[in-house]
């Protein structure tokens, strides 16, 4: 009867009341009572999160640092979580607020709110994030995104980074979307004005590629009437000039289609017209002409060497998301001369200038003076010059041989705008006009 008595007693003892939760979360400084029956044995993973007492019947719990820890009464395991008071009114808040929104739900781990469950609409999510915005509440995007949902959401982040005049960014679609950046400190704050609302990681990362503007150069080359130049500003200087085309029939259309105008008239004869497509911050070269081999004879050895002519414009521009563009030009036109020839080999004019431009808007420029009237005469001497793409044409105007015409190359840079999947399948689907 002893035995039996002492075993029940034992059993007793060592048996907790589990009346509380087995997750519980507590805010810095509050306590937490968990009654106990008998003497169990207790076990606190780390002491330095929370502080358990005995007091009497009850073991108190009081939460002194921010972290999860675990607790032990007998063989029932309890997960503590303590949260700065802030966090832990807004998991209230956030969690009333998610009652209206469909297969959402928000819990704490590792000290921070995070949203999980399942993402329906993309409406929920903005919703969501200006609730947090509102509320200042911070916290973490680990819901499940559907694979159909995620081109929407790429397309409104898309739109939202050009409204802000930021460089376009791709969301990574993880265990929680981020987006990787290589940027200064102040449009990384930017960026995260606009994700963190989200609850999308912006991560700092050297190694990303940045995604900076395409730049469209439109290019023509064009022999142009003197009589025409009034009405543009330009005035023909006997050297190199570079002018800013002033605003009017230049700032609508493309350039392309308002010099085909201006050569209907006969006021103007287009040589030639390239489009060159430049990242920002990289160079794009145009030639047109070709090259002439040049014999060069050494001791017991002879070789050739070939040698460019005709008209070379180099491009470096740089863009802003804002439009701003700064333009690198380096313009160099090579023409054979005849009278300085040496053994059938015809020698080269060359005239090379650089410019620099800086726009606030897409702007034509228009590059003057670079032939003079001295190779027009030259050129008599090499009947076969006319064969010269581009120079050719305009050495073969009688126009240019008499000073009536002069050679203009315009240039006129512009940002190309991403166009969204939909409109480019649209236009495949309607085919060429």
């Amino acid at each position: 009867m002893k035995i039996a008595l002492l075993f029940f007693t034992s059993l007793f003892l060592h048996l907790p009341l589990l009346a509380a939760e087995k997750n519980i979360t507590l805010s810095l400084g509050e306590s937490h009572r968990i009654p106990l029956r008998g003497a169990p044995s207790i076990w606190i993973q780390n002491r330095h999160i929370i502080k358990a007492d005995g007091v009497g019947s009850q073991l108190v719990l009081k939460a002194q640092n921010e972290g999860r820890t675990t607790l032990k009464i007998a063989n029932e395991v309890y997960e503590i979580q303590v949260l700065h008071p802030l966090k832990t009114n807004s998991l209230d808040g956030f969690q009333n607020f998610l009652k209206g929104i469909v297969g959402l739900s928000v819990q704490v781990k590792d000290g921070d709110l995070q949203l999980k469950g399942t993402l329906y609409r993309l409406q929920d999510w903005v919703r969501v994030a200006d609730f947090a915005r509102a509320q200042r509440i911070s916290y973490q995007m680990y819901s499940e995104i559907p694979a159909a949902l995620r081109e929407q959401i790429q397309t409104y982040f898309s739109d939202r980074l050009a409204t802000a005049k930021l460089p376009p960014q791709t969301l990574i679609f993880d265990s929680r979307p981020e987006i990787r950046i290589k940027s200064s400190e102040l449009s990384a704050k930017k960026y995260e004005q606009i994700f963190s609302p989200f609850g999308i990681q912006v991560i700092h990362d050297d190694s990303s590629i940045s995604i900076e503007p395409t730049v469209k150069v439109e290019i023509t080359v064009a022999e142009v009437r003197k009589s025409l130049s009034r009405k543009w500003g330009v005035s023909w200087p006997s050297t190199y000039a570079a002018t800013v085309l002033p605003n009017g029939s230049w700032s609508h259309n493309g350039l392309q289609l308002q010099l085909n105008g201006v050569e209907e008239s006969g006021d103007a004869r287009i040589l030639a017209s390239p489009n060159l497509l430049c990242r920002s911050g990289q160079e794009a070269e145009f030639l047109a002409g070709g090259e002439f081999p040049i014999k060069v004879v050494g001791y017991r050895t002879e070789s050739v060497m070939w040698r460019r002519y005709g008209i070379s414009l180099k491009v470096k521009p740089r863009a802003d998301a804002s439009g701003r563009i700064s333009l690198s030009l380096e313009t160099e036109v090579t023409s054979l001369d005849g009278a300085s020839k040496v053994e059938d080999v015809p020698g080269l004019r060359i005239n090379k200038v650089s410019s620099h431009f800086d726009l606030t808007k897409p702007q034509t420029i228009a590059l003057s003076g670079l032939i003079t009237h001295e190779d027009a005469n030259s050129s008599s001497g090499l009947p076969w010059i006319s064969k010269i793409p581009v120079l050719g044409g305009l050495f073969s105007s009688k126009d240019f041989q008499e000073r009536r015409s002069e050679l203009v190359i315009f240039v006129r840079p512009t940002i190309v705008k991403e166009q969204p999947e939909e409109s480019q399948l649209a236009h495949l689907k309607e085919g060429p006009r």
